[in-house]
């Protein structure tokens, strides 16, 4: 008797151009803007110096609920076709909103999006474009796939990108 595949596609990264429209891009900005950023910190400290953003954390509450509801639809909906993990009941983490300053050469070095306390539980990651490529350089994500690096193009403000979360990834520092 044969089996079906447990998983599809493993190492593929879903790109989606047109996820947010400008109007919801410019609603999220406005929604952020009294939520006070914070130096992004590693759960690790040795790779501190690897990480230079800075981030803030979206709360669970009635002004987000659109966008939460949003971005599990189509990561449920991408997944039940892609890899086909199983993602459960269990509680999301907070849509964490992250700026890459060109001051400080803001980006990421290689890792995972998994560690302790409940990221272990991570499947699919998502990075979601809100500025507008044209008034930066630098910032594009980068994963592997086991032989060599894929730089994942598109910048275009309102895109989605999502992979798994076991996936070594970067983003490129912003020089400008």
């Amino acid at each position: 008797m044969k089996f079906p595949p447990m998983f599809n596609n493993s190492l593929d990264v879903i790109q989606i151009d047109d996820f947010l429209s400008e109007e919801e891009v410019s609603t999220i900005i406005n929604l952020t803007s009294n939520i006070q950023l914070e130096k992004a910190m590693t759960q690790n400290k040795k790779y501190q110096n690897n990480r230079n953003s800075n981030i803030k954390w979206l709360p669970f509450s009635e002004k987000y609920h659109w966008l939460y509801d949003k971005i599990f639809e189509k990561i449920h909906n991408v997944n039940s076709f892609v890899w086909k993990f199983q993602l459960g009941d269990s509680n999301p983490e907070p849509i964490q909103y992250s700026e890459y300053p060109s001051d400080i050469n803001g980006g990421i070095d290689w890792h995972i999006d998994l560690g302790n306390g409940q990221s272990c539980h991570r499947k699919i990651s998502a990075c979601i474009q809100l500025s507008n490529q044209k008034e930066y350089d630098g910032g594009e994500l980068v994963v592997t796939r086991g032989k060599g690096e894929d730089i994942i193009s598109s910048k275009k403000i309102g895109s989605m990108i999502i992979f798994p979360s076991y996936m070594l990834h970067k983003v490129f520092p912003i020089t400008r």
